[in-house]
């Protein structure tokens, strides 16, 4: 998949009899997302792909500084027998706090977790200034259509990186720094998945594991 300004377009990837690649080809149509699509992710079945767009851009004062808040757009792909004849389709969209960078999919593909860097850069005491924050999103697999569970917000400046641990129990956050004396560190902070009413909703613990300044990104190694 890549990004061309707001539109995704997909390709197909050929392969020979023995498995081997032999060509990557364009398919289906380009799909136009909300503004400045970040990234985006596979639902689990591949049925879907779902973009965190920014609402970044030259016209936004500061190109980034106070952009609108963020937004997901579910797209349902063709069936992989459609051939030429692929037609790709927005079907879903939810709103969620600014910058939200980074984005995972829960292992049983019905949950959706953003680590949202709201206007962290910035000191607590300058005009602008908002809280970074993790949201969860509830993901129909049949359907596509996403409900916004919550947002909880915490104290870590610029957080980047999340992913859900093998069981769905818990979310990992990466934090880039905290606002301490210096050196800054930087942390993995870890969130229960609550399911035990009808809306889900994400509890910190108290388990964190520190790092050193600038944890971005994570992975999680089955």
């Amino acid at each position: 998949m890549q990004i061309f300004g707001v539109k995704c377009s997909f390709f197909r990837v050929v392969r020979d009899a023995d498995g081997d690649v032999t060509d990557v080809v364009p398919w289906g149509n380009r799909v136009v997302t909300s503004k400045w699509p970040m990234s985006g992710k596979f639902s689990r079945d591949g049925r879907f792909y779902i973009t965190n767009d920014l609402q970044w851009g030259p016209d936004v004062r500061g190109f980034y500084l106070n952009a609108p808040p963020s937004q997901l757009t579910v797209i349902e792909l063709a069936p992989l027998e459609a051939g030429d004849e692929a037609q790709h389709f927005v079907v879903g969209g939810v709103s969620l706090p600014r910058h939200a960078e980074s984005i995972a999919f829960s292992n049983d593909g019905t949950l959706i977790a953003t680590s949202n860097i709201g206007q962290t850069w910035l000191a607590p005491d300058e005009v602008g200034y908002s809280q970074s924050s993790l949201s969860l999103v509830q993901f129909d697999t049949e359907t596509g259509q996403v409900n916004h569970a919550g947002n909880w917000s915490f104290d870590g400046i610029l957080p980047e990186g999340i992913e859900f641990d093998a069981a769905d129990r818990y979310v990992v956050a990466g934090v880039f720094e905290y606002e301490t004396p210096e050196p800054r560190q930087g942390a993995l902070e870890f969130w229960r998945v609550l399911r035990d009413r009808e809306t889900p909703r994400l509890e910190r613990t108290d388990y964190v594991i520190t790092t050193g300044p600038g944890a971005h990104s994570l992975i999680v190694v089955n």
